[in-house]
């Protein structure tokens, strides 16, 4: 996605978050989803908005799940697409046994897809989880680029996954003439060689995860 896009859907996004701790005793499954209870009402411009209900799960969160509960992955995965009440019965069960407090990340909605359902579960994760929130990241990330001198337009890609946010910075204003380096290159794109485009510049890439999927990281390109 283009940046002003991808700024759109994490403020989309960030006004649908649930995020809930709660004790592992009462994490409850039902038909192969979550039921989150009790939680608080949202209100925004649109009004009051009870965000309780039946959340449906991604692939990444069962995995996490089942790692919480000690239950081999290929085989609640296999529970979800294949059994829901064997899935309902290993996580009730074994959740039941919990001593531990849990994170439950969630974007509430409705999806015409999935009627009946409140929202998604993305992510079960420790109780001490440090959230740096996609949007917050982003919006860093322009800050220090403004800092250095660079804009919006040099972003050239943007990325976003279930579990992960990608932002690929160009900057062609920090260039200089490496005439070693780039002397075995040969564009996949003109088939110009290196020698005939000695100048190369700077770059990062910088990766956040809101749901576990790895540290943030900002690496030279």
């Amino acid at each position: 996605a283009n940046i002003v896009d991808l700024i759109a859907l994490l403020q989309a996004q960030h006004r649908q978050k649930v995020d809930v701790v709660l004790p592992l005793t009462s994490l409850r499954a039902v038909a192969g989803q979550i039921e989150l209870a009790g939680l608080d009402p949202v209100m925004d411009e649109n009004g009051v908005t009870d965000v309780a209900g039946a959340y449906r799960i991604t692939p990444q969160a069962i995995g996490q799940l089942a790692g919480i509960l000690d239950i081999p992955v290929k085989y609640l995965r296999k529970l979800a697409d294949e059994h829901l009440s064997l899935f309902d019965t290993n996580v009730n069960e074994w959740a039941a046994r919990g001593e531990r407090k849990i994170l439950v990340r969630a974007l509430y909605g409705s999806d015409p897809a999935h009627p009946g359902t409140s929202g998604l579960v993305r992510a079960f994760l420790s109780d001490s989880y440090g959230m740096r929130d996609n949007l917050d990241f982003a919006l860093a990330v322009l800050d220090g680029m403004r800092e250095g001198g660079l804009g919006a337009t040099n972003i050239r890609g943007a990325d976003l996954s279930d579990d992960r946010l990608w932002l690929r910075v160009h900057a062609p204003e920090m260039a200089v003439a490496a005439p070693e380096l780039t002397k075995d290159y040969r564009s996949p794109f003109t088939g110009a060689v290196g020698a005939e485009n000695p100048l190369i510049h700077a770059g990062i890439i910088a990766e956040n995860s809101e749901t576990g999927g790895g540290a943030l990281k900002v690496t030279p390109e």
